[in-house]
């Protein structure tokens, strides 16, 4: 049963954490949570974008893409508004539904660029990621991060501590059972002269 249970673990931890990774690397399959209101009514934050990487020229209006933009420090998931190619380079210009402009900076790649396109949307699922990019949620996350700081200083100081004792208790064991050895070494000495000398007393008592 406990073989049976370990197997079971092994095999969510390969789907949960591996199966993402091969999807990426073989089939460009990625995610993208929603962590703002942009996107509304079509996304709310807590939901997740299912994205596949195409090549920018497969790209139209309307298409949604997770573009990583200076302008907002990190990756934004926004519906292409217009697209140009200006010498083989593409310009696209991207909006949120619910924001009322478009980004001030177009988002420019080669045509053969891969761009994560999203392919459907996953309510809810996002939820803790928003919790965590909020005040709140980072408080929250810096006080577990240090909690598991000094957790793990804890453990390492208690494990040395253990390893002296242990040290300790060795060379108090080895003391112990060479005292030990050497008493049971002068007993049996003692006992052979106090036979001898028994034996000697018998021996000039018959004597008389």
């Amino acid at each position: 049963m406990k073989a049976q249970s370990k197997i079971l673990y092994i095999a969510l931890a390969v789907v949960v954490f591996i199966s993402p990774l091969l999807l990426h690397s073989v089939a460009g399959i990625g995610i993208s949570p929603i962590l703002s209101g942009s996107m509304r009514p079509f996304a709310n934050p807590g939901d997740v974008f299912v994205t596949q990487s195409v090549p920018a020229k497969d790209l139209k209006v309307g298409d949604i893409i997770s573009v990583n933009s200076k302008e907002f420090g990190g990756v934004y998931a926004h519906r292409i508004q217009s697209l140009e190619n200006v010498n083989g380079t593409l310009s696209f210009r991207t909006k949120g539904d619910a924001n009322s402009a478009p980004e001030v900076q177009p988002f420019i790649a080669s045509l053969d660029q891969s761009v994560p396109k999203t392919l459907f949307r996953v309510p809810f699922i996002g939820r803790p990621l928003v919790y965590l990019a909020s005040k709140p949620g980072r408080s929250f996350g810096y006080s577990l991060l240090i909690g598991a700081n000094l957790l793990a200083i804890f453990a390492f100081a208690f494990r040395e501590r253990r390893r002296y004792i242990s040290q300790a208790e060795s060379v108090y064991k080895s003391l112990y059972l060479d005292e030990k050895a050497k008493r049971e070494i002068l007993e049996a000495q003692y006992a052979g002269k106090r036979s001898y000398l028994h034996n000697q007393e018998d021996n000039q008592e018959v004597a008389i």
